[in-house]
């Protein structure tokens, strides 16, 4: 599997792995540090996979992606909007450019991102059960922010998926 559009998604499991990462132990609440942490650790997980099947050593991560993340974890000290940006932003277009490489897989390659997108859905759905009951969501300025952070990623060109920017 040497298609650029899965070492562009290996890419951005290596961004939302290196800054979730990087960036998460900062956060103020315990339990979004803890999801963050484990979300970082599948797509790192995601990443490596992507990379071996590639046959690639090291992919340089989404610079749009990390930017959405950083972004997302400077802007909410909580990690609430970190968690947004995760969930509902980043990982939905990554699952999806994971389904559109796999409809184009070879039948032995399928499997792999079978894998991936498994490894993700429950790193997903782990981190999803953390956002429940947070009043910070009403916020005026928390939904502009997040709704920012989806305008990057479709400015960039990954209004849909992290495969392909267009």
């Amino acid at each position: 599997m040497t298609s650029a559009a899965t070492s562009q998604l290996a890419a951005a499991a290596q961004a939302v792995y290196a800054t979730l990462g990087a960036g998460a132990g900062a956060l103020r609440d315990d339990g979004y540090v803890v999801g963050l942490y484990e979300m970082a650790r599948a797509c790192g997980e995601v990443s490596l996979l992507l990379r071996a099947a590639a046959g690639l050593s090291t992919v340089a991560p989404t610079a749009a992606v990390v930017e959405v993340l950083a972004t997302a974890l400077a802007g909410d000290e909580t990690g609430a909007l970190a968690t947004y940006a995760t969930t509902m932003v980043v990982l939905p277009r990554l699952l999806v450019g994971l389904r559109d490489v796999r409809e184009s897989a070879l039948p032995d390659e399928a499997p792999t991102l079978v894998t991936a997108s498994d490894t993700l859905v429950a790193a997903l759905r782990r981190l999803a059960a953390y956002g429940h009951d947070q009043d910070i969501f009403d916020d005026p300025d928390w939904q502009n922010a997040a709704r920012a952070l989806s305008r990057t990623l479709d400015e960039a060109g990954y209004a849909e998926s992290l495969a392909d920017p267009r």
